[in-house]
């Protein structure tokens, strides 16, 4: 197998695109370190990953067509906590820009000081 489809840094997943295709192989170090378990039930992607996470793989794998998946816009798990931090600071932000456009109207001279 190539060895972009080898992911041993499982936080890779975070910004993992589907231009580099779903991974095949997840070299879960964790997995060395309990007792091996039942070799007829393979762990779930939840059990290893966080569910953001499962939840991108299963994305990449449906849309790999290399699997025969249809090729469409996903986002990284690290696109959508930006889009949720921007929705979070949305109102912050308003604050901000709202007091830039005060302190700029207050040093063109358009607002008068109170004392």
């Amino acid at each position: 197998m190539p060895i972009e489809y080898n992911l041993k840094n499982i936080k890779t997943i975070d910004v993992w695109l589907l231009i580099n295709g779903a991974p095949r192989i997840l070299h879960q170090a964790a997995l060395h370190k309990g007792p091996p378990g039942d070799p007829m039930t393979p762990y779930s992607l939840d059990e290893l990953l966080s569910v953001p996470r499962a939840k991108h793989v299963r994305d990449l794998l449906e849309t790999d067509w290399s699997l025969g998946g249809t090729p469409q816009a996903i986002s990284t798990p690290t696109d959508r906590l930006r889009l949720q931090l921007k929705r979070q600071q949305g109102g912050a932000g308003k604050a901000t820009r709202r007091l830039r456009r005060l302190m700029e109207r207050l040093r063109a001279g358009l607002l008068r000081r109170s004392r």
